[in-house]
């Protein structure tokens, strides 16, 4: 059978005395046989994307609080980065046009050194198909990592699962290693 998944994964650390929490939550799941219609998988998958879509708004509203919300751009190196969503020190936008467009390791720390955190819908499955949206993945949480941000995202997957490409399959450990940790950080930060 076919197996959908969309992850809530709510990754959060401790930044000085701005203290946060993690919260990795699955909001849907649908196992089909394969008699099961192309209808029928299309509409669980749709309803649970908008799941996803909805506790990414409600995430993104509790974090923006009373914070205005507007879009901004960062320049970085003569190129203008995008945010449709801004509140305050947080940022909401799509994988796509974080993870799809030609933004280099220098971009990402910029996006660190500006937002306290990120949220990303529609992270997909990393494949050999879309490599270099996986490494410049790798390299926007290796900044949010050593800046100690958070991340909220809406994944295809869990984060076990997250890469099935060749070409980053080491590398990716250690992204996979550091959103662990950070998860684990956020959990540990959220019991005390």
């Amino acid at each position: 059978g076919t197996t959908v998944m969309v992850c809530y994964m709510l990754i959060f650390a401790s930044l000085g005395s701005y203290v946060l929490w993690i919260l990795a939550a699955m909001l849907g799941w649908r196992k089909f046989d394969k008699v099961a219609s192309r209808e029928r998988r299309a509409a669980a998958l749709a309803a649970a994307l908008g799941q996803a879509a909805a506790a990414l708004d409600d995430a993104f509203a509790r974090l923006a609080g009373d914070s205005v919300v507007g879009s901004e751009s960062i320049r970085v190196a003569g190129r203008e980065i995008s945010f449709d969503r801004v509140a305050g020190d947080v940022a909401r936008i799509s994988f796509a046009n974080l993870c799809e467009t030609p933004l280099g390791a220098r971009d990402y720390l910029a996006i660190a050194g500006r937002f306290a955190g990120l949220l990303i819908d529609h992270v997909p499955v990393l494949t050999s198909a879309n490599e270099p949206a996986a490494r410049r993945f790798m390299w926007m949480v290796d900044a949010l990592y050593d800046r100690q941000r958070f991340l909220v995202a809406s994944a295809a997957t869990d984060i076990a699962n997250l890469y099935q490409g060749h070409n980053y399959s080491f590398e990716f450990e250690r992204t996979g290693s550091r959103l662990g940790e950070m998860t684990h950080r956020g959990a540990h930060a959220e019991s005390t």
